[in-house]
């Protein structure tokens, strides 16, 4: 779907539309953020895969009980609302500065105030060749999530 059309379309309530744009413009977004933001501390979550332990997050401490299952690395997100957005941008680093290609995974239910997310590393980039730690850079937080907010699209 061209961006053209999804903004039209997305003027007209069409909330796949809607999310296809904020997908295409979210690197962005984030930029813009991180212009007005100014803190690194706040925009990665590094992990060591081999100890399923999260050694850096952003304040609040919203993520827990880091799993490590193949090439899938799964979180607990504290949240009281579902929070079905991707958590982390589509590629990480590791402490050898090797770039990893991932997809998100989201499970859309809630229990005990707790939502699991997470990623899941392409094949070619098996978790145990990871030198770690590995950080992830964040695109969305509910930490960042906060108050009203009003997007007129034209």
């Amino acid at each position: 779907m061209e961006l053209e059309k999804a903004v039209r379309k997305a003027r007209r309530g069409n909330d796949e539309a809607f999310l296809f744009i904020i997908n295409t413009i979210k690197l962005d977004l984030y930029k813009t953020a991180y212009a007005y933001l100014h803190n690194r501390e706040d925009d990665t979550v590094v992990v060591d895969t081999s100890t399923e332990e999260i050694l850096k997050q952003p304040k609040g401490k919203l993520l827990s009980d880091l799993e490590v299952i193949g090439n899938d690395v799964w979180f607990k997100l504290k949240t009281e609302k579902e929070f079905n957005y991707s958590l982390f941008m589509l590629s990480s680093i590791d402490a050898k500065g090797n770039e990893y290609n991932h997809g998100s995974m989201v499970e859309g239910h809630i229990e005990n105030g707790m939502q699991r997310m997470g990623i899941r590393l392409n094949s070619a980039n098996n978790s145990t060749n990871i030198v770690n730690p590995l950080t992830l850079k964040i695109s969305a937080f509910p930490q960042w999530i906060n108050g009203d907010a009003q997007v007129k699209v034209k």
